[in-house]
């Protein structure tokens, strides 16, 4: 595994259970919510997403780091998808039309996502 992509696999401040921890602080606890949506919506800048602060800076560097181990083995596995086996033309080109060559939305294409959707 390359060592760029450890943080995927290491614990966010030594505790396994953050992140899961973190998101249901923010779905089930009204309190921590509001908090956090104060504090996102007198923070943010959506010209410099990779500013995000606090928590949900952090949720979001691991987010990526994960999906970036899994394409990483994906492809030394070989891992390969069928889901567009025996497809037509019409189909494929209208599947390749709607969700790939579609712009992004702006904060998909400040945050690593854009990359790891289009490899």
């Amino acid at each position: 595994m390359p060592a760029e992509l450890t943080p995927a696999v290491t614990p966010v401040s030594g505790d396994r259970r953050w992140l899961t921890n973190t998101r249901n602080d923010m779905n089930y606890d009204m309190h921590e919510a509001f908090g956090g949506t104060s504090l996102f919506a007198s923070n943010f800048n959506p010209k410099k997403l990779r500013l995000l602060s606090g928590d949900l800076g952090q949720q979001l560097e691991v987010t990526e780091c994960m999906l970036k181990l899994a394409i990483h083995f994906a492809t030394f596995f070989k891992v390969y998808s069928f889901a567009y086996e025996g497809m037509g033309n019409g189909l494929r080109a209208k599947v390749f039309k709607d969700l790939v060559a579609k712009p992004t939305p702006r904060m998909v294409e400040q945050s690593e996502f854009r990359e790891l959707m289009f490899r």
